[in-house]
């Protein structure tokens, strides 16, 4: 058997710990080697709210502890029992990728605050590690060197395609959305999470008040990588092909704040009225915000 059929099988079929009771009975902790990590029913549900999309419970994530260096063949001094308890369980997203994975998703549902790029408030933190221990399981396969151990990674995510691995897998819609939101993590972007007010009605303070509330030339450079004009006519054609707002959250708030940018300008030239159609643009986009938060948070939208 090979090191991969070997790491596959003894990931997918021995003993899950549950994340609250590690180490448990997990053995052979103290060498390199492969990990597993497992979300439950209802975590996977909540990862789903934040995501917009769905996501079964199962398989999460597959990550490595100990590898060799591919330039020098030296190995890594982490072992499983550091790499998962110190960088996962008890780590910061700066120093995790799973950490800042998950933290993408439960921004909205677990309200995680964001203290910078690559940073969580600590009370988010602990939060963020209390979900982890409530939700989420580990499997190991441990190994005596770290020699090939990167190449047996990359076969046992091809095979399994656990969702939140984003290297040596083609990028898909789901995984291109988790991208997306770790990088609103990775930036720092700390004022997309900002409630929408379901009692302000009047199109000219929506724009006032929540539209310019945003930095959405920083989002679509930083996480969408375009321009945000664009970002904003993206939202608009996937309405009117769909005949509904179908855009993630955050496209939103920046088509809503790029249209705030539009009127202020518009209003400097000498004459200028809204007309009817900019007053229903604005109500009908925030309209959509108020649902799309709504949905991030799994409540009903109120009006």
């Amino acid at each position: 058997m090979t090191p991969s059929d070997e790491a596959l099988h003894t990931l997918a079929r021995s003993l899950r710990v549950p994340a609250s009771q590690w180490p448990g009975a997990l053995d052979g902790l103290d060498q390199p080697g492969l990990y597993a990590w497992w979300v439950d029913a209802a975590g996977a549900q909540e990862l789903s709210l934040g995501l917009g999309m769905s996501l079964p419970e199962g398989l999460l994530y597959v990550g490595r502890a100990g590898a060799a260096s591919t330039v020098n063949s030296v190995g890594s001094a982490a072992t499983l029992r550091s790499r998962i308890g110190k960088n996962h369980l008890a780590g910061k997203v700066g120093r995790s990728t799973l950490r800042r994975s998950l933290a993408a998703m439960l921004l909205g549902p677990v309200a995680l605050a964001l203290a910078g790029p690559k940073r969580l408030q600590k009370e988010s933190e602990v939060r963020l590690g209390a979900w982890m221990q409530a939700h989420l399981l580990i499997s190991v396969w441990g190994t005596t060197t770290g020699a090939q151990l990167a190449e047996t990674e990359k076969k046992v995510v091809q095979e399994l395609e656990p969702p939140l691995n984003l290297d040596h897998i083609p990028i898909d819609a789901l995984r291109r959305r988790i991208r997306g939101l770790r990088a609103i993590v990775t930036q720092g972007i700390d004022d997309l999470w900002v409630a929408p007010d379901p009692k302000l009605t009047e199109w000219r303070g929506i724009l006032s008040d929540y539209g310019q509330a945003f930095d959405g030339y920083r989002y679509a450079t930083l996480v969408r990588r375009r321009e945000c004009a664009e970002v904003a006519d993206e939202v608009w054609r996937s309405f009117e092909e769909e005949a509904r707002f179908t855009s993630s959250f955050a496209d939103l708030r920046c088509a809503l704040f790029w249209l705030q940018r539009c009127v202020h300008s518009a209003e400097q030239a000498p004459g200028w009225g809204p007309g009817e159609e900019v007053p229903g643009h604005v109500t009908d986009l925030y309209e959509a915000i108020l649902g799309a938060w709504a949905a991030e948070h799994g409540q009903q939208p109120r009006r």
